[in-house]
């Protein structure tokens, strides 16, 4: 019990940290949450081809292929606000930890917070990723 009150404490203080470093405008720590997952190289993400997009009120939903171990932390969303003039913000989803399980085809539901990607509110915005069932799983399952 009190193993479990200390792990529970720690990730809770790593968590903030991490969001206070953010918010300071500094770049996130080298693992996501505080876990030792290493944050992986810009380099090595992956556009991804995605199923299908959907905003909801507070959400975005991305259906994305899957071996059978795709979750969220598969994926960063890159919100680009740079944009000058009246064209929308453009929103890109990275595959940055590949899924190496090779037992479940089926599409994979996924959603993000809009407020935590800074996409809340009245908002207009292109996705850049290209729409199809072209993924890496999709064609190992049907040669």
């Amino acid at each position: 019990m009190k193993k479990n009150i200390i792990i529970t404490v720690i990730v809770m203080s790593l968590f903030l940290l991490s969001h206070s470093i953010v918010l300071a405008g500094m770049p996130p720590p080298a693992s996501f949450a505080g876990i030792s997952t290493p944050v992986p190289d810009r380099a090595t993400w992956v556009e991804e081809v995605l199923y299908r997009v959907e905003l909801t009120p507070k959400k975005l939903m991305i259906t994305v292929a899957t071996g059978g171990c795709t979750d969220k932390d598969n994926f960063h969303v890159d919100v680009n606000k740079d944009v000058i003039g009246p064209s929308p913000y453009k929103v890109t989803v990275y595959k940055v930890k590949p899924d190496i399980c090779t037992g479940n085809f089926e599409p994979k539901r996924l959603s993000f917070l809009r407020k935590e990607l800074g996409l809340e509110g009245i908002v207009e915005f292109t996705v850049r990723n290209r729409i199809g069932n072209t993924t890496q799983h999709l064609l190992a399952a049907h040669p």
